[in-house]
């Protein structure tokens, strides 16, 4: 029988739990000051993949590597592929609006934009979802399926994993979006749950940055072609990823 998984964490959530419990413990100092800062560092190093190791074997937990894939496993062609279809032409359109809105809603020029945490810790379907989502909360005040509805005061009160979990399950409806499952980084599990066990291990601060994105107010955005859209989306992805990824943001 196999073992329940009760955390999913990413390779760079371990590393940043077990850094953290080192500096709890007061390892730092300590090791720094009694062998001098070069043999210091390769002693921390020793330490934190020993603290590594425990986190790895804990019972239910599964450490899984982060979307790492250059923006986020988003590419052009993918795109023009799952949104192609003429029968679904008018609904595609619509979807990759709600998409590119969300993007220009919570990206944009003095907004935090969704987490590089969450965006690693999200299969490329999911992020393309989480997208939609916003793109379609910022400008309705809330999203809402056959079976339910959420306000943004809703969300607001609701815990952040909790929050991600449902706008990705709005946002990954219809037949282009269920194609993009199969798309990009595909290696988290996807069962009911999983997301929120992602989540959920992640900082405070991680989570309240997502969390403020709820209030931001809806902004002018550019009306595109399909086309312009398709392109848009991938683009900024790209340069989204680069960005969160450059020595000079972390």
């Amino acid at each position: 029988m196999a073992e329940a998984i009760d955390e999913i964490l990413t390779e760079s959530e371990v590393r940043r739990v077990a850094y953290s419990m080192l500096a709890l413990d007061g390892h730092w100092g300590v090791i720094i000051s009694a062998e001098g800062k070069q043999k210091g560092n390769q002693l921390l190093e020793e330490a934190l993949d020993a603290e590594i190791e425990k986190i790895r074997s804990r019972p239910g937990v599964s450490v899984l590597p982060d979307n790492s894939l250059p923006g986020y496993g988003i590419d052009e062609k993918d795109l023009y592929e799952c949104f192609s279809s003429r029968t679904q032409g008018d609904k595609n359109f619509y979807l990759l609006r709600q998409i590119c809105r969300g993007i220009f809603y919570v990206e944009t020029e003095g907004v935090s934009g969704i987490p590089h945490e969450i965006l690693s810790a999200e299969n490329t379907f999911e992020i393309l979802s989480n997208y939609r989502a916003f793109g379609k909360l910022i400008k309705d005040d809330c999203i809402k399926t056959d079976d339910w509805k959420t306000t943004r005061e809703e969300l607001k009160e609701m815990p952040a994993e909790l929050v991600v979990s449902k706008m990705v399950s709005y946002g990954c409806r219809y037949a282009a979006m269920v194609a993009m499952r199969q798309k990009g980084y595909i290696r988290f599990p996807t069962e009911s749950g999983d997301l929120i066990k992602r989540i959920k291990p992640l900082s405070k601060q991680v989570k309240d940055k997502f969390m403020q994105l709820l209030d931001i107010p809806e902004p002018e955005v550019p009306q595109l072609t399909k086309k312009e859209y398709i392109e848009t989306i991938s683009e900024f992805m790209h340069k989204l990823y680069k960005r969160n990824t450059s020595k000079k943001h972390k």
